[in-house]
């Protein structure tokens, strides 16, 4: 036992918690069949016309060689106007993802904008106060 250590870890957990002061958990999130079909751009016309059913926070899915498609919107919050957003992913273990979860393509506007997995839960979106379209 090193209580120095724990003690440290303590207060690293502590300001892990406090490093965003502006929580906010995206809503509407709707989920559907999909392919892993790279490109750099997807129309708006194309997630649009997908079959997509409502997300609920708790809900699983997955399966041997199965891809989803996740969308949802995310508008401004009118207190934070013009400072940075994150988007952070979490599968809500509380250990780091494990290999069984997800490697995702994240879409902004249609527009690919980067990848998210175990090891990279946030993206950061720029500061403009407008609502994006996440896929």
């Amino acid at each position: 036992m090193d209580p120095i250590r724990n003690r440290i870890k303590t207060a690293v957990k502590t300001l892990g918690e406090l490093r965003y002061s502006h929580r906010m958990p995206v809503e509407g999130v709707r989920v559907g069949d999909g392919t892993y079909d790279f490109c750099e751009h997807i129309s708006m016309e194309k997630l649009k016309s997908m079959e997509l059913k409502p997300y609920g926070r708790d809900e699983t899915w997955g399966g041997k060689d199965r891809h989803y498609w996740f969308i949802a919107q995310v508008a401004p919050d009118r207190e934070r106007r013009g400072k940075e957003r994150r988007i952070i992913l979490s599968t809500g273990e509380t250990d780091l993802w494990n290999t069984d979860n997800p490697q995702i393509m994240v879409y902004v506007d249609g527009e690919f904008k980067g990848t998210m997995d175990m090891n990279h839960q946030e993206l950061i979106l720029d500061g403009e106060d407008k609502t994006y379209s996440l896929a």
